[in-house]
């Protein structure tokens, strides 16, 4: 039953409007937990109103058992129409991510996504392809492209399964926009990178509004990272606003940026990786150090935490020249100077994530 309303700018005294009722279709996990269902709505002045919320215990046999998947898609972009925009590592960055992340527990799907000599699949037609067939919504065209490079077996998303998004190349803020530049970026009659060939925060928002994975992670390895998510004064909360960080807040995405919305992110000769990149694999898994709780496993939220704190360390060790040092986690160092390289963390899926990224050793028995 729809509450009545009262109209304050209709003459007669007891005059009400209904809201005309709105149906979803919600997509719900198969393994039969409780889930919360919220929703909420803004009038014409963006005035927020009450939140409803409704606890929906699922009966054991709404739904068969679905297995749990973790999509990695790894983007690395060393190569561009201009070589002046080169890189050296982000291609390695997201192979690594890739490798790194195959011991996932479960079903693990990897898409990689690299642009280097010999190899440009990193375009901005075909990472708009895996997302939209990731979410349900791709065309006939994105299927023929799917096909082309050996990614026809991509399925939609389902609220059993796990993203992980991870992008390594060129960052730039354009009017206060943050975008990604892919493999067929081209320039601009002044020479910068032309906007409608970039891959902009706004698009990557439309690409994962339908996404119904119970778990989202995105890793910017890029310079002005943070502006994906902290553009135009973005605040936390149910505020409206059509961008990146107003999804990631009501989907629960976890986002780790490479740096500040006005800084710019290192890549290392000596580590051959971004400094992320580095501290989340090198550092963060392949040597464990990312085991805050030295339960010998590492949470998606240690990891996280991990590489936000790592970062400036490792990149005043590159100033110093000693680059590679493991930091351990739950070092609490000194503030860096602002010149050294901080990650920016969003992390709006919740504190304590128990979703295990790597075992170190295995469990007592």
């Amino acid at each position: 039953a729809l509450p009545q309303v009262k109209n304050p700018d209709r003459d007669c005294g007891n005059c009400y409007d209904v809201p005309a009722p709105q149906t979803f279709t919600v997509p719900i996990p198969s393994d039969g937990r409780p889930i919360t269902l919220s929703a909420y709505a803004f009038n014409e002045d963006r005035i927020k109103g009450p939140t409803w919320d409704y606890r929906y215990q699922p009966a054991a046999s709404v739904l068969p058992p679905r297995p749990r998947r973790t999509v990695v898609v790894a983007i690395g972009v060393d190569a561009t129409a201009n070589p002046d925009w080169r890189l050296r590592y982000a291609a390695n960055d997201a192979e690594q991510m890739v490798k790194a992340l195959a011991s996932l527990p479960g079903t693990v799907v990897p898409v990689l996504l690299v642009s280097k000599d010999g190899s440009a699949n990193a375009t901005k037609a075909n990472i708009a392809a895996v997302l939209r067939r990731l979410n349900g919504f791709d065309t006939a065209a994105d299927a023929a492209r799917l096909r082309a490079i050996g990614l026809d077996g991509l399925v939609k998303l389902t609220p059993d399964d796990m993203v992980i998004l991870s992008f390594s190349g060129h960052g730039v803020t354009i009017d206060k926009e943050f975008y990604m530049v892919p493999s067929d970026a081209v320039a601009g009659p002044d020479g910068e990178p032309l906007p409608t060939s970039l891959m902009s925060s706004t698009e990557l928002t439309q690409w994962a509004r339908r996404a119904d994975a119970a778990r989202m992670t995105m890793i910017i390895d890029a310079c002005y990272s943070a502006a994906s998510v902290a553009a135009a004064g973005f605040k936390p909360g149910p505020m409206g606003d059509p961008g990146l960080g107003q999804l990631a807040f009501d989907k629960g995405i976890s986002i780790i940026a490479a740096t500040q919305a006005d800084d710019v992110a290192l890549e290392v000769g000596a580590l051959s990786h971004g400094l992320l990149t580095y501290a989340l694999v090198a550092n963060g898994l392949d040597k464990g150090l990312a085991d805050s709780s030295g339960d010998g496993r590492v949470t998606l939220d240690e990891w996280l935490r991990y590489g936000a704190a790592a970062v400036p360390l490792l990149a005043a060790d590159v100033a110093r020249g000693a680059a590679g040092r493991g930091i351990t986690a739950g070092t609490a160092p000194p503030p860096p100077p602002r010149t050294v390289q901080k990650p920016a963390l969003f992390d709006f899926g919740g504190a304590g994530d128990p979703v295990t990224i790597r075992m170190l050793r295995a469990p007592p028995a």
